[in-house]
């Protein structure tokens, strides 16, 4: 049987089950909002407890604008 990890994990850098590290993943995140958010404002909230350092991340591998 193979891991499977669910996408929306993935997504928010959980790397369980995978050979990429979080950073790596992160910064697949931040490309992405990057494109959808092009010239458009952008609001970052971590609902979860242990959040902040992902949500640190990620605002860091964002483009500023």
């Amino acid at each position: 049987m193979r891991d499977v990890v669910p996408q929306p994990l993935a997504c928010l850098g959980l790397a369980v089950g995978r050979r990429q590290p979080v950073t790596c993943l992160i910064k697949e995140l931040a490309a992405q909002v990057n494109k959808d958010y092009e010239g458009k404002d952008l609001l970052l909230v971590g609902v979860l407890k242990g959040a902040v350092m992902a949500v640190a991340d990620l605002s860091r591998a964002l483009q500023r604008h």
